[in-house]
């Protein structure tokens, strides 16, 4: 039985990593500072269910520290590059707080029919306890665990509803098989996770959408059975809700205003998208174009967004051509227009702007007149009549029906022009006003 039920839990690893979640660094859901073998506590159950679900643990969950747990830590201690040391002291009491494995309940309220993946827990811990038998656990609240409760419920003098309501969070917390935010210490909140670029829209999916939800759920504006990765209309009338409770444009488009929103509530980490209405300015990364910004782009591959660094109105480029510096594209006529609407039309003028690319911040500066293709030509062929009178010559449109012709530039630190191979001024000026080097 205990074999059987640790290849169940092994198959869900992969599913609770996809919606895990992380902590702020000073904060821990356990009460000592250190536990070793012939130690009791509650807290050990916490760490038993976490090498249950890591797949290291198949003994029983209780609160005893022995050899099979020791042993386990000696193991998950090495997977996560902690002194392996058997005991578990300040350095894994770090790993495990960050751990999407901890039985962490977001929630207060899980009724039948419910699909979350805090409901992994519920079953581990009913499982423990003997009111839970399938070896297989999943994200739904499906029959088993609603008899499950009841008869849990029953057991501890609880109203026997089959839905877990506060009574039986805190009854679960009580026992040590699942822990809450009640439990966090010396700490003000959890984040959701982090998000790895400035702008979302409907019909988007993925990790970030599902941590975007995430947000939406603990802040009361989503339903706990929607969170499926997918950018819909529903969850697009979330996010206009949400935008017009926090007062922001309500466009159903997460972008700076609303992402600046999530990162001071601290719902989610990592990097801060500056908006125009104030706040500490963010500044990208200086780094030289031939040897650092360079190799990270692939011609007709690499896309990224772009960040106006006066505005922070934000819209996403491909990079289709350039050596001396990136000849970019926009992808849409959507994002096009947004940059008409930044620099007041299709002009040379030189403007800072910060560049997401693979989880960085970059300075740079940009112009904003395509030249030297035609939209209606294919790209990579040579045509005549490209744009902005560039003649006869290898069209340099690769992205169509975008509302443009040809490329925009732009520059990074001692990147050069094409005409003569020379720097521009006016590029590196910019490009150290986005690096917050110049003002």
């Amino acid at each position: 039985m205990k074999k059987s039920f640790i290849s169940g839990i092994i198959l869900t690893i992969a599913l609770i990593s996809f919606v895990g979640f992380s902590y702020a660094a000073d904060g821990t859901f356990f009460e000592d500072e250190r536990y070793s073998i012939g130690d009791e506590s509650k807290d050990i159950k916490l760490i038993k269910t976490v090498m249950k679900l890591e797949g290291l643990y198949i003994g029983e969950i209780n609160n005893q520290y022995g050899q099979e747990l020791y042993d386990a830590m000696v193991k998950y201690q090495t997977k996560y590059n902690v002194a392996a040391s058997g005991n578990v002291g300040e350095d894994t009491l770090k790993v495990l707080n960050r751990s999407s494995n901890l039985p962490y309940l977001k929630l207060k309220y899980y009724e039948k029919g419910m699909t979350f993946d805090d409901i992994v827990f519920i079953k581990s811990a009913m499982k423990s306890m003997g009111y839970f038998q399938s070896t297989m656990f999943t994200f739904d609240f499906d029959e088993e665990l609603f008899n499950a409760v009841k008869n849990f419920q029953a057991d501890n003098g609880l109203d026997s509803t089959g839905n877990v309501d506060v009574a039986v969070v805190d009854k679960l917390s009580e026992l040590g098989y699942i822990v809450t935010e009640d439990n966090f210490r010396l700490i003000e909140s959890y984040t959701m996770g982090k998000l790895s670029k400035s702008v979302y829209r409907p019909g988007e999916s993925g990790q970030d959408i599902m941590t975007i939800q995430k947000v939406l759920l603990h802040e009361g504006f989503i339903d706990p059975t929607k969170l499926t990765g997918l950018y819909d209309e529903y969850t697009e009338s979330c996010v206009k809700s949400y935008q017009e409770f926090i007062e922001v444009e309500n466009d159903g488009i997460v972008g700076p205003q609303t992402i600046n929103k999530f990162v001071e509530l601290e719902l989610i980490e990592g990097r801060e998208v500056v908006s125009s209405r104030g706040r500490e300015r963010m500044f990208g990364e200086y780094l030289d174009w031939w040897k650092e910004v360079k190799p990270m782009l692939k011609r007709n591959e690499t896309i990224f967004e772009v960040v106006d660094f006066e505005t922070k109105k934000a819209f996403t480029l491909k990079v289709t051509a350039g050596t001396n510096h990136a000849d970019c594209e926009a992808m849409t006529l959507d994002d096009t227009n947004v940059i008409k609407d930044i620099w007041g039309g299709f002009t040379w003028e030189r403007r800072p702007v910060l560049v997401y690319l693979d989880g960085r911040v970059l300075a740079a500066s940009m112009t904003a007149m395509p030249h030297a293709g035609r939209d209606d030509v294919k790209g990579g062929v040579y045509t005549s009549g490209r744009s902005k009178g560039y003649g006869y010559g290898y069209n340099l449109d690769f992205v169509k029906n975008n509302g443009m012709d040809g490329v925009v530039d732009l520059h990074f630190k001692n990147s050069r022009r094409h005409k003569d191979n020379s720097s521009d001024p006016k590029h590196q000026t910019a490009i150290k006003i986005s690096a917050g080097i110049t003002r």
